[in-house]
C-alpha cells in the first residue's frame, strides 16, 4: 500500500456551505427513517444524532450536479481473465443544482441514464433510474430497454441486493459504498476512527497506464493507488430479522470532511467477511471539493474484483454538463430513443 502524507486542502463551494447550515435547521427523517425531508444542496444532518441520519449523509455527500461521459467497467478473475464493459453515463443530481432554489426542489434527487456500448451482447441496452429523497413515499423508479424486444419495461428489481455489472460481484446498493433504501438494515454509529483510505488518486486515471497494466489479478496495480490516513465516520448496518439480503452486516467508513463513503466491509448471514469495497477520491475542481472517481468491489470468495468508472482508455472522466439536457431527456419515453 503506497501511503502518503495526509492532505486536507479542499474547500467546498459557498452553495454547499450555505445549505449545510439551512439543512441543520430543517432536515428531518421521515417516519421509519427511509427518507429525508427538508434537505437540499448538502448533507442533511451536519450533526448526526444516530446511524440513520449518518447513512443519509453518506448518500447526499457533495457531487457534481450534472455529468456525462463514457466509462469502462472491468471484472478481473484470479486467472487474469477480464470482462470489459463500456457505457455512456448521463447523471443529473437535482439536489445539487445551483440553478434551482430549495423551494423549487422537486424531491427527485437524481436522474441517471445508462447506455451500454460494449460488449456486443450488451450494446444498445439502456437503463433509466429516478431516485428520491423520501423513499418511503416515492420508492426508486427504474426502467430498462432491451434491444431484443425493443420495449421499455419497468425494472423494480434494480434495487437492494440485485446483482449489478459483469460477473455479479456487486449489488445495486453497493454503489457509493451504499445507496438506496435503508429500511432493511438497522444502522448504528460507531466511534470515529483513523484509517488508511484511497485519497488524491489522480494517477489512477493516467491514460499512459493501460488496462493490461492496471487490471492485475486480485486487485488493481498498487502502483496506481495512493492511500492517506484520514479520520472517518464509522457506520454499521445489521440486517433486520425477517428481511432478505445477501449481506447480514455491512460496515462503512465515511470521509470526515465530505461524508462520502470510502470503504465498505460486507459480511454474509454468518457474519463472515464476504466482500470489501473502496472508492478512489480526487479533487473535483469543477465542483469544487473532494469527490469519488473509481469504485472497486472485491469478492473474497471468488478472489475476483470489479472496477467501475475506469477512463484510462477513454476520453477522460465524465465531464461537467453545465448546459444540462433538454426537457424530457430523463424520461421513459426517451429511453427507447436512446437505446438503439
Amino acid at each position: 500500500m503506497p501511503v502518503y502524507p495526509s492532505k486536507r486542502d479542499t474547500r467546498y463551494s459557498d452553495f454547499i456551505h450555505k445549505n449545510v447550515k439551512l439543512n441543520a435547521l430543517s432536515a428531518k427523517l421521515v417516519e421509519g427513517g427511509n427518507g429525508v425531508t427538508g434537505t437540499f444542496g448538502a448533507v442533511p444532518f451536519p450533526f448526526p444524532a444516530n446511524g440513520q441520519e449518518l447513512i443519509w449523509n453518506s448518500q447526499f455527500a457533495p457531487m457534481l450536479a450534472a455529468t456525462a461521459g463514457e466509462i469502462n467497467i472491468a471484472t478481473v478473475y484470479p486467472s487474469g481473465e477480464t470482462q470489459l464493459w463500456a457505457r455512456q453515463e448521463d447523471r443529473y443530481f437535482e439536489i445539487f443544482d445551483e440553478k434551482i432554489s430549495r423551494e423549487k426542489f422537486s424531491g427527485t434527487t437524481a436522474e441517471v441514464m445508462l447506455l451500454f456500448t460494449a460488449p456486443a451482447r450488451e450494446r444498445g441496452k439502456a437503463v433509466l433510474v429516478h431516485e428520491y429523497a423520501d423513499l418511503s413515499h416515492s420508492p426508486r423508479n427504474a426502467w430498462q430497454y432491451m434491444p431484443g424486444t425493443r420495449r421499455v419495461r419497468r425494472a423494480p428489481t434494480i434495487a437492494y441486493d440485485f446483482p449489478d455489472g459483469p460477473g455479479g460481484l456487486r449489488t445495486v446498493d453497493d454503489a457509493l459504498m451504499f445507496i438506496g433504501a435503508t429500511n432493511r438494515f438497522t444502522w448504528k454509529m460507531e466511534e470515529q476512527r483513523e484509517i488508511y483510505v484511497p485519497y488524491n488518486n489522480n494517477a489512477l486515471d493516467d491514460p499512459s497506464m493501460k488496462y493490461a497494466q492496471l487490471l492485475t489479478p486480485y486487485h488493481l496495480n498498487p502502483d496506481a493507488m495512493r492511500y492517506e490516513l484520514h479520520r472517518c465516520w464509522v457506520l454499521v448496518g445489521i440486517l433486520k430479522p425477517g428481511e432478505r439480503h445477501i449481506y447480514g452486516k455491512r460496515r462503512l467508513y465515511m470521509d470526515e470532511d465530505s461524508w462520502a463513503g470510502l470503504l465498505a466491509d460486507n459480511y454474509d448471514r454468518q457474519e463472515k467477511l464476504f466482500r470489501t469495497n473502496m472508492r478512489s477520491f480526487v479533487n473535483l475542481y469543477d465542483m469544487p471539493g473532494m469527490g469519488p472517481r473509481v469504485e472497486i468491489y472485491h469478492d473474497l470468495r471468488q478472489k475476483a474484483y470489479q472496477a467501475n468508472n475506469l477512463v484510462n482508455e477513454m476520453k477522460g472522466p465524465p465531464r461537467l454538463m453545465s448546459e444540462g439536457w433538454p426537457e424530457g431527456y430523463f424520461s421513459p419515453s426517451n429511453l427507447r430513443a436512446i437505446g438503439k
